[in-house]
Order: C-alpha cells, then structure tokens, then sequence
C-alpha cells in the first residue's frame, strides 16, 4: 500500500510541473470498470483538473512509472526482473508461440528477460483495456515476444475486441516494461521517457519514470 501512495504522490508531482498547480490541487480518483461497472478496482483518472489525458501508473521495487498520453486509454506495467519459475511456462499464461519462444531461449537471464517482456506486454494490454488481470485470458493474449516491437494486441473480453499497440520500454537493465495504447486511427506518436529522482522519503524507491506519449 505504501508503494502504491508514493506512485502516486510520484504522478501529482509530475502533474503539477506540467500543469502549474500545486500537487495538492491534483485529485485522482477511477473510472468506471469496463468489465463489472465498479468504480473502486477501475483505470485511474485525473479528476481535477479536467483534462483530456489518459493515466497509468505500476511499481515495482526500486522503480515506479506513471505514463500519461492522449486520449481515454492508456496502460503501463514495470516488473523488476527475477528468476522464473516453471510454472510461469504453463498453458494458463502463455500462448503456444510465447512458450515456444521462451524454451528456445537459454535457461537464465535470457529466459527470464523474455518472460518478463510478456508479461509486462500482457500487463499493460489489460490494465489499458480497463480491465486488469480478472477476465482476461491470459493464454490467448498474444504478445509476439520475439518482435521488439511496437507489436499489435488484440485483447477480447464479453466478444468485444479491442486492438492495442504495445511497445517495450528501456528504463534500465534491472527491470522489465511496456506501454499499450490503442491502435488505429493516427499512427501513435513517439514515446518520451523522463526519469525523476524521487524525494528524500521515497528513498526506497528512488525512481519514478514518466512515459508521455505524444
């Protein structure tokens, strides 16, 4: 929980640079959940000042992103790259080409980067769609590891489906991420990232990357 405040604390901040208003001015709050129609587990908003900007934000230890862009959609996910476990390779998470690409690379730091690039893919796909991890199944949502992308996604829910593209983020060697935003239409503009050193209180997690799409 105490991650999640200083994520956030982390988004007014960066907010208010580019706003000019104070941080306490700031109020972020949900949208409504696609999938269920509830406003306490939904995409987070900003819901003051009014603006016309989609918000993601994820932790993990040692760095957290907040991503802001145009529009109503936007999705972000960081993952710290650790060790894999077998189970991580079973039908329930990965698509038959994820899996076959993940034993075709070598049991180690290889591995475990190629899977902690789909699942940061997976992650940010469902958290722009709105609707998180809950109702997603996650074996069919085909993330083309072995593409560096931006790669396109097409995420399926209630027999609607949604097509994002999904692009890797490069914040440093120790952590894994990606940005989803919606395809189609205009092509998306490139990816910015700015890296901000976190306040003396926020020691334990130094970092807070801000990815704003243009």
């Amino acid at each position: 929980m105490a991650a999640f405040v200083h994520t956030r604390a982390g988004a007014r901040r960066a907010l208010s640079e580019l706003l000019l208003v104070a941080p306490q001015s700031i109020e972020l709050g949900r949208r409504q959940c696609p999938g269920c129609g509830d406003f306490g587990h939904g995409p987070p908003v900003i819901e003051h000042p009014q603006v016309p900007w989609a918000i993601s934000l994820s932790r993990t230890a040692g760095c957290g992103v907040f991503a802001l862009g145009d529009g109503h959609a936007l999705g972000v996910d960081v993952e710290a790259v650790r060790p894999m476990r077998q189970a991580s390779l079973y039908d329930s998470v990965l698509t038959d080409n994820e899996r076959a690409h993940l034993v075709s690379l070598l049991p180690g730091p290889a591995r475990d980067a190629g899977f902690h690039r789909v699942w940061t893919r997976k992650e940010a796909v469902v958290k722009a769609a709105g609707l998180g991890l809950v109702g997603t199944a996650l074996n069919q949502l085909e993330t083309w590891p072995a593409r560096h992308g931006p790669v396109r996604v097409l995420h399926t829910h209630s027999g609607r489906t949604t097509v994002w593209s999904v692009q890797d983020l490069r914040l440093n060697d120790r952590v894994a991420a990606a940005i989803a935003r919606p395809s189609g239409g205009a092509p998306a503009g490139p990816v910015h990232i700015h890296c901000v050193l976190g306040p003396p209180e926020e020691a334990d997690a130094p970092h807070t990357e801000g990815s704003r799409p243009s």
